[in-house]
């Protein structure tokens, strides 16, 4: 069905870069030592090598990193993709 979509390098979007992330949330007000108690319980699974198996058989790559990057990292992606919205001029009826 797809097979006469071009790609974007097609387009000439030769730099476009995708890239997906997973994460946990916790309520707006969780403790910072509640916080930092479950980030270093969810790095140390995501360190499991059954674990790291199964999420690049599935075509990603693990990144266990601090709740504070997760959020830095987040902040980044918002601005990138809120500007590239706004250029595309897309909304929402």
């Amino acid at each position: 069905v797809f097979t006469k979509v071009p790609t974007l390098e097609e387009l000439g979007y030769r730099n476009a870069r995708f890239e997906d992330w997973y994460g946990f949330f916790v309520p707006a007000g969780t403790s910072p030592e509640r916080v930092a108690l479950l980030n270093r319980a969810i790095v140390q699974v995501l360190q499991m090598p059954e674990v790291v198996k199964t999420i690049n058989e599935g075509g990603s790559d693990v990144v266990a990193n601090s709740s504070e990057a997760f959020a830095a990292q987040m902040k980044q992606d918002i601005a990138r993709w809120s500007q590239i919205v706004k250029l595309s001029g897309a909304h929402v009826d």
